[in-house]
C-alpha cells in the first residue's frame, strides 16, 4: 500500500485509547509447570536455566519462580515502561532493558526485600527484559506495558 492509500485507511480513526496488556501470573495453580518457551498475554518468555520453571504461591500471591541463570521477556511491542509486580525472596534481582538493536537502555535493581514490589523499568525503544539472580527465588506476578488501540470512528 502506497502513502496516500495508508493516509485514506487511516482516515476517520479516531485518537488511541490506552490501554495495558499484561501477563499476569496471580491466576496460575501453584506448582503449574512451564516450558521453558512459552507465551501469555502477548509476552514471549524464555527461561535461560535447565530447571523446570513454575507458579509459586509464596506469602499469599502466585507468580512465575525463576532460578538465577535468568529469564528473557519478549514484550509484545516497543515501550518505554513495564510495569511489574516482582518477589525477591532470597536475593535481589537485576533487570536489564534492551531496545530493538540489542543495546542495553535501562538497568534496575530490584533489592532484596523477602516481599513483593510493584517497579517500574523505563527506558527507549524497550523490546526485551532480562531477569537474573533471585537465588531461584525471583517470582514474577505480572509484567504489563500500555499499548494504545485506535478505532474506527462512527460515521452517524
Amino acid at each position: 500500500m502506497d502513502l496516500l492509500g495508508l493516509a485514506q485507511n487511516m482516515e476517520g480513526l479516531m485518537p488511541g485509547v490506552v490501554r495495558p496488556l499484561c501477563a499476569d501470573f496471580s491466576f496460575m495453580a501453584d506448582n503449574a509447570p512451564f516450558p521453558p518457551d512459552f507465551d501469555l498475554g502477548g509476552f514471549h518468555f524464555h527461561s535461560n536455566s535447565t530447571s523446570q520453571w513454575f507458579a509459586n504461591a509464596t506469602a499469599a500471591e502466585i507468580g512465575l519462580q525463576f532460578f538465577d541463570q535468568g529469564a528473557e521477556i519478549d514484550l509484545p511491542t516497543s515501550v518505554s515502561e513495564v510495569k511489574m509486580r516482582i518477589g525477591t525472596f532470597a536475593g535481589r534481582v537485576d533487570i536489564q532493558a534492551l531496545n530493538s538493536a540489542g543495546a542495553t537502555v535501562a538497568n534496575v535493581v530490584v533489592p532484596g526485600t523477602n516481599s513483593y514490589q510493584d517497579i517500574a523499568v523505563r527506558g527507549i525503544d524497550m523490546v526485551k527484559l532480562s531477569l537474573n539472580g533471585g537465588g531461584n527465588e525471583g517470582i514474577l506476578v505480572r509484567a504489563c506495558v500500555d499499548v494504545t488501540i485506535c478505532s474506527p470512528e462512527s460515521k452517524t
